[in-house]
């Protein structure tokens, strides 16, 4: 059984791979090809680490190695950065990583916990009990790209 857990700087390196292969899996419907590498270049930027450090991540490994990961940026009042691994979608690795986000946001006393999703993500959303708030545009420090925003209350 694979367990979220706190990540250290060791794991930033995977947490990118993990991002990357996230990314480039998207369906071409939802997002151009040119946009993707530009949201998440294959070698991980520089300035990076310094955002990772900023925040506690949360990983599942699998084989040794990251598989999924995310973050609560409570300066936001939001889940980050949710990623799988596309070889490993689909055995809850995800549905772990937001139960422990919303844990966390709950536990630091969030009514509700926001995000912005994928185009490609929105059922995942829909069927974790988040509401769409409607359409948006989410920046990155690289591009900014069409989104849905999304929140759930937190009981």
């Amino acid at each position: 059984m694979c367990l979220v857990r706190k990540a250290t700087s060791a794991d930033y390196d995977g947490i990118w791979e993990t991002r990357y292969e996230s990314v480039h899996a998207i369906d071409q419907k939802y997002y151009k090809k040119d946009e993707l590498e530009q949201w998440t270049p294959k070698l991980m930027p520089a300035d990076i680490e310094s955002k990772m450090k900023a925040y506690d991540w949360y990983v599942i490994e699998d084989s040794g190695k990251v598989v999924a990961s995310g973050f609560l940026d409570e300066g936001r009042g939001s889940l980050e950065a949710l990623f799988v691994r596309p070889k490993f979608q689909g055995r809850g690795y995800a549905r772990k990583i937001l139960l422990k986000i919303e844990e966390l946001a709950k536990q630091k006393g969030f009514a509700c916990l926001y995000l912005e999703s994928t185009l490609s993500a929105e059922s995942f959303y829909k069927n974790q009990g988040y509401e769409s708030l409607g359409k948006g545009i989410c920046v990155s420090t690289r591009i900014s790209l069409p989104c849905i925003k999304m929140k759930k209350e937190l009981r």
